[in-house]
């Protein structure tokens, strides 16, 4: 209940206060007065007012930015210099505020705008009679403006890092943007940017993302998504045999992964070797190998895992390992249906894989699956000749899982047990003698006259030549025999032959004939007779050591124990018993007596036979 009174020139047509009277507004026909501040001066009881200093005018207040753009529903406040607020009220859609009744007088106007890109103004004005607009402009406010730069194909963070490039004819900034980075936010003043994304100078090989390039206009963009764009990479495995450098012999599953993503997924096989993939991403790949066995097989290569680094386009060649299974072999000699009795050499595809030892049945081989030729080579018996005991065997089987294989083994040389004796002693030979088959040595055998010597020999199946040589003692001893089974061969060696050529006289030189030489062998079952013939005898004998005899009617026979070695002359004289003697000279003794007693005679009778003979006629 408070009364004002006032002294005014004109009637009082409105009046509007605030509770507390601290504003007033006094309207009048033809003025406004505003009388600020009444309800203190009434507390106090100060001095009447003078309305004449309370005179009010209108004010247009125009915000605007700082290149000119007005500001809309900006917050306008006017404080006198008591900090006392005068009026208040926001912008319209041209950036005015207008003021109906405002004091001449000094004020702080205050501007909020209702973005944050612009700054708050304070600004001391003064206000004449004159003052009619007043112009406050907002200068711009950097704010903050987000980036997400994802990747387009997991609409997720980038996995490569980029170079961030933000720029206008006032601005250049640049960043480098990894994974761990992606989101941000940078503070700009509103404008328009250009963006350029590109590789980073850090990246090996080929990049993940294209480059981009786009603009933004600052504050209307603010929340910023930009997608990057992979690059596509050319992949292309090649498929091969790790054995034989060609293509898979079976078909196998490929796989390929990325962090346990199935990417891509071809069957393999002989005419499809080569798997090219377009990939949109790079890094680290695992490619998965599975077999796919016919049914009731087992697979030709084994599971593996491949690692693939992929930086760029590129071709890998993926080698297959093939699935090695156990063949057994039993191998059996089909003569005796036991192991082989010499070692053999096992050949798969014409490529070395073990030795069978002799008197051993069993090998275990690892091959792989398919079609292997298998050769079995028999290792040489003799080191003189190389020559096997067995047939080479080749077979051409087909593996599909473990097995067991017979193999018969067929001779190409049978057993054969030489006996080899003197034929004169019925022991081993007496001298070491070489041992030769079909014109190659093969053993040296060693003397032993006490036995028989036996030896082993295989001999190839058919017509076979075995042959003796000794040096001294044996003539050459030659044999053609035919192998069918094997068997067992005696041989009887002959000793060389040599001749001893015997002449025979007696005391007197004479040549004798009629008699006989006998030669009888010490050790030796060998007996010869030759007869004398003109003095002369010959004997065919083997060597050795032998008694010889020289046997002649009425002479005193003739002995002597030699070794014969060679053909040799001797000479034997031989002495006549008495018989021989007396029958030698009787016919002289005779003629002696009868010379005797013929001159007897004439010596008697010489008188009458000197009568009886004329002088011519005389004897004596």
């Amino acid at each position: 209940n408070t009364s004002l009174s006032f002294n005014t020139h004109s009637p009082i047509t409105s009046l509007s206060a605030t509770l507390d009277l601290n504003k007033v507004i006094v309207g009048t026909a033809s003025k406004s007065y505003l009388i600020l501040g009444l309800g203190d001066y009434i507390l106090k009881k100060e001095e009447p007012i003078d309305l004449s200093t309370r005179e009010l005018q209108p004010l247009t207040i125009h915000v605007i930015t700082a290149n000119g753009t007005a500001v809309a529903n900006a917050k306008v406040e006017i404080y006198d210099i008591r900090g006392v607020l005068v009026a208040e009220g926001f912008t319209d859609t041209n950036g005015t505020y207008r003021v109906d009744f405002i004091l001449p007088g000094t004020y702080n106007i205050s501007v909020q705008p209702p973005v944050d890109y612009l700054e708050k103004v304070s600004k001391i004005v003064s206000i004449t009679k004159e003052t009619r607009e007043i112009t406050v402009a907002c200068n711009y406010a950097a704010i903050n403006v987000y980036f997400n730069i994802l990747d387009s194909e997991t609409k997720r963070g980038i996995e490569e890092s980029v170079s961030f490039t933000l720029s206008n004819p006032e601005t250049f900034m640049k960043y480098e943007i990894t994974s761990k980075n992606s989101s941000f936010y940078l503070k700009l003043l509103p404008g328009q940017y250009r963006i350029s994304i590109a590789p980073s100078r850090y990246i090996v090989g080929k990049p993940l993302y294209q480059e981009l390039t786009t603009y933004i206009n600052v504050p209307k963009d603010r929340n910023i998504t930009l997608y990057l764009t992979r690059n596509t990479f050319r992949l292309t495995l090649r498929f091969i045999d790790n054995e034989t450098r060609g293509p898979p012999k079976e078909s196998v599953q490929a796989l390929l992964y990325k962090e346990g993503k199935l990417i891509a997924s071809s069957v393999i096989s002989t005419y499809k070797n080569t798997l090219t993939l377009t990939l949109r991403d790079k890094g680290t790949f695992i490619l998965e190998i599975t077999p796919l066995p016919p049914p009731n097989e087992e697979p030709y290569y084994v599971s593996n895992t491949y690692t693939i680094n992929v930086t760029s386009d590129m071709q890998e060649v993926i080698f297959l390992y093939p699935n090695h299974m156990k063949l057994t072999l039993n191998v059996i000699d089909k003569d005796t249906g036991g192991p082989p009795l010499t070692s053999i050499k096992v050949m798969v595809d014409n490529r070395y894989a073990t030795t069978l030892p002799a008197n051993t049945s069993y090998v275990v081989l690892e091959v792989t699956k398919g079609i292997h030729s298998l050769t079995l080579v028999p290792m040489p018996e003799y080191s003189y000749l190389k020559i096997p005991l067995y047939n080479i065997t080749r077979l051409d089987i087909r593996v599909v899982r473990e097995t067991t294989l017979n193999v018969s083994l067929t001779r190409i040389y049978m057993k054969v047990e030489l006996s080899i004796r003197d034929y004169y002693t019925g022991g081993g030979p007496a001298e070491k003698l070489a041992l030769m088959i079909n014109g190659n040595k093969v053993a040296e055998i060693q003397p032993n006259a006490s036995a028989p010597v036996l030896f082993t020999a295989y001999l190839h199946v058919g017509e076979n030549i075995i042959q003796l040589k000794g040096r001294y003692i044996y003539s050459d001893y030659i044999k053609k025999v035919n192998i069918v089974n094997a068997t067992a061969i005696d041989i009887d060696l002959l000793r060389k032959l040599f001749t001893i050529k015997i002449v025979v006289v007696n005391d007197i030189g004479q040549k004798l004939s009629g008699g006989v030489a006998e030669a009888r062998g010490i050790n030796l079952r060998f007996e010869a007779t030759s007869s004398i013939v003109d003095g002369e005898v010959y004997l065919k004998l083997p060597f050795g050591m032998y008694t010889i005899e020289v046997i002649q009617p009425g002479y005193e026979k003739y002995v002597v124990e030699k070794v014969v070695d060679h053909d040799e002359e001797m000479s034997v004289v031989l002495y006549p018993r008495l018989t021989t003697l007396l029958t030698r000279y009787l016919p002289v003794l005779v003629g002696v007596s009868v010379i005797a007693a013929i001159i007897a005679l004439i010596f008697k009778y010489r008188a009458k036979i000197k009568s009886l003979i004329t002088p011519e006629e005389e004897l004596f």
